[in-house]
């Protein structure tokens, strides 16, 4: 009998040795739930700041898409107008240039006008 009560004893000793351990097991599965809720909310916060993030990074793309296409139009324009620029200076040379010939000649035929007319009252 005597061994029968150390048994139970024992089975007693270890019943309640399992239960605190079973406690302590609750207690870091109540814990982890705890970290996995935790962490469940900051995964939700990042995924939010993640999606704001890349619809902003979506109007800035297309901002600079636009961005682009504006200054490749303004740079054919200002192309454009230094063409007609370049042009416009050697018309006007050229206008210059007949303009002088054209002067010269028109003193040289006053010239010889003047000279005729000289000539024409001598006689």
């Amino acid at each position: 009998m005597e061994k029968f009560k150390e048994k139970i004893a024992l089975l007693r000793a270890e019943t309640e040795e399992a239960r605190a351990r079973s406690e302590i097991f609750k207690e870091q599965i109540k814990s982890s739930d705890t970290d996995l809720a935790s962490k469940n909310h900051e995964i939700t916060s990042v995924n939010i700041r993640l999606k704001r993030m890349q619809v902003k990074l979506d109007q800035v793309e297309n901002e600079l898409q636009i961005n682009s296409k504006n200054f490749n139009d303004a740079d054919a324009k200002a192309q454009e107008a230094e063409d007609k620029i370049t042009k416009l200076e050697q018309e006007l040379n050229d206008k210059q240039e007949t303009h002088e010939l054209l002067s010269q000649k028109h003193k040289d035929i006053k010239a010889e006008l003047d000279e005729l007319a000289r000539q024409f009252d001598e006689l």
